[in-house]
């Protein structure tokens, strides 16, 4: 066991080698000077002895978070290239980037929204950029805004679950991106209801209060749309036979004009070509 190094008295730089290579965080019971190959060989064995380097360079918290991404937050001075190899040993290590508003974050944030979530400091700017890409990211949005609710539900209506605070003008905009956000509306009025059928009629099973205004509404877009519906009365019955049945009547006669269209088109174009024979 390496960390036995800590009951030997005398110690020479052989002893501290053979330590740290079976355990890296022996580096700290080294009282000889630490010279830059017994750091290394520590924090290869074990990123997290970095805690224990007295005086550390690049290239030392690099091999440390290469081998533990985790080792970043005991890196004093990070830069981008460092944090981008913690980062890619895994990714909750962005809880350890000390400055948040740099390029790097921004970039991490682009190619992986849910690294919003170990971000301890969220700087609006980031979040903007997390939200325009994925507006479920608000799911890992700590301080949300007015603003950002906005643009998290116009880009994934279904956002609108992890609203903290809902009012009538965000789940309006909910709804029309998509329908089906409905079942996240807290408190539902008739205007909502419609906004919601209208942009999708599967919507409808979400309606708590029906009415034959809404049923209808989806009826006309599908009639499975009556699958949905509480109180299936004659009336709304009678209205779905009769709408889907004159769809039906008029795409049957839009499919014969077509062809009849074509046929007369065929015939114009056989008389052309007979009489430039001729």
């Amino acid at each position: 066991n390496g960390l036995a190094l800590r009951y030997v008295i005398n110690k020479t730089e052989a002893l501290c080698k053979l330590a740290i290579q079976r355990h890296g965080c022996a580096l700290e019971y080294v009282n000889i000077p630490q010279t830059e190959e017994i750091c290394k060989l520590a924090v290869q064995q074990n990123g997290y002895a970095l805690e224990f380097v007295i005086v550390q360079n690049d290239e030392i918290c690099k091999l440390a978070v290469q081998q533990n991404g985790n080792a970043l937050k005991f890196v004093i001075v990070q830069n981008d290239e460092i944090c981008k190899l913690a980062v890619q040993k895994n990714l909750s290590t962005l809880r350890h980037v000390k400055t948040p508003n740099s390029e790097f974050c921004k970039m991490i944030v682009k190619q992986c929204v849910e690294a919003l979530h170990y971000l301890k400091h969220q700087p609006s700017e980031i979040c903007e950029i997390a939200i325009r890409k994925n507006g479920l990211a608000l799911q890992y949005i700590i301080h949300q805004t007015s603003q950002i609710c906005r643009l998290a539900v116009q880009q994934n209506g279904l956002a609108l679950q992890y609203v903290k605070k809902q009012c009538l003008w965000i789940c309006r905009l909910a709804v029309q991106q998509n329908g089906l956000a409905l079942q996240y509306v807290k408190k539902q009025t008739p205007e909502i209801c419609k906004y919601a059928v209208q942009q999708n009629w599967r919507a409808l099973q979400f309606v708590n209060v029906q009415n034959n205004d809404i049923c209808k509404l989806a009826i006309q877009q599908d009639k499975r749309a009556m699958q949905y519906v509480k109180n299936k009365t004659n009336e709304l019955r009678a209205f779905s036979q009769e709408h889907h049945g004159i769809m039906q009547t008029l795409c049957k006669l839009i499919s014969h004009i077509l062809q009849y269209s074509i046929i007369v088109i065929i015939a114009c174009v056989l008389w052309y070509i007979f009489y430039s024979v001729l």
